[in-house]
């Protein structure tokens, strides 16, 4: 009996953190479909691929947000994306994940490029911060 409640709290504490990862995952989702497509460029299909959180993120802390990271974290909260919300609401969510990438893609980086024309010539949007 000891066993199956040490593993029914393990379990517990297992499937908290699963809607953070899901709310990451869905913009993830979204930017793969959005901006990649593997027939018309395999290269960058990879690397998007190959990148996963390090689209928006840098650093092993999800926590730490690359400029495009950050551009985005304005404008989407990631509470508004727990699985019950994008499972009850699924083209709500696609709409408001498509909106903020619209209007991150009009915004420059530090360089003076728009999101938009880095994506466009199939780069990664994000820049970490020099240290």
């Amino acid at each position: 009996m000891k066993k199956f409640v040490v593993c029914l709290f393990v379990a517990a504490i297992a499937f908290s953190f699963t809607n953070s990862a899901f709310a990451v995952g869905a913009f993830q989702k979204q930017f793969v479909k959005s901006y990649t497509s593997e027939k018309n460029n395999k290269d960058y299909f990879e690397a998007v691929a190959k990148a996963k959180c390090n689209v928006c993120h840098y650093g092993k802390s999800k926590k730490m947000r690359n400029d495009y990271g950050v551009a985005l974290s304005k404008l989407l909260d990631k509470s508004e994306f727990k699985t019950s919300l994008v499972k009850a609401d699924p083209e709500g969510a696609e709409k408001k994940i498509l909106a903020a990438f619209e209007k991150v893609a009009k915004m420059k980086n530090a360089k003076g490029l728009t999101y938009g024309e880095l994506i466009k010539k199939s780069e990664l949007p994000g820049t970490a911060p020099k240290e």
